[in-house]
């Protein structure tokens, strides 16, 4: 739901809505899986944890690159008592919703709701 700005979730039906869910989420896993096949015995330093909400914290660590660090932010929010889920990711300053977020509205701006579905279909 993050990955829509309101006015864009807006223009969607119910039934637009359930297949964007099953798409985007199919979508960001195939994503992950490929760009964690780029890596193999990386190490992931932790740094510390910020409360941002009472419900969600932030997570600052450091991928340790063979050639390079890479700063990134997991960010979760508490599902029920002492589950956590990653609601985004943010490497390099750079937030992984807010990208989707922006790419999709211009989608949807430019050539409509039917677009950006027919865009997420072709990726499966």
């Amino acid at each position: 739901q993050l990955s829509l700005d309101k006015t864009v979730r807006a223009k969607l039906t119910p039934e637009e809505l359930k297949e964007f869910n099953t798409l985007f989420v199919k979508e960001i896993k195939d994503s992950f899986l490929t760009k964690l096949e780029n890596y193999s015995n990386e190490k992931i330093e932790l740094k510390n944890s910020v409360k941002t909400q009472p419900n969600r914290i932030s997570v600052f660590s450091v991928i340790k690159g063979k050639k390079e660090d890479m700063e990134v932010v997991f960010k979760y929010y508490l599902v029920s008592e002492g589950l956590w889920k990653i609601y985004d990711l943010e490497i390099a300053g750079v937030s992984l919703i807010q990208s989707y977020r922006t790419q999709f509205s211009e989608i949807v701006t430019k050539d409509g709701v039917t677009k950006l579905l027919e865009k997420l279909r072709q990726k499966q």
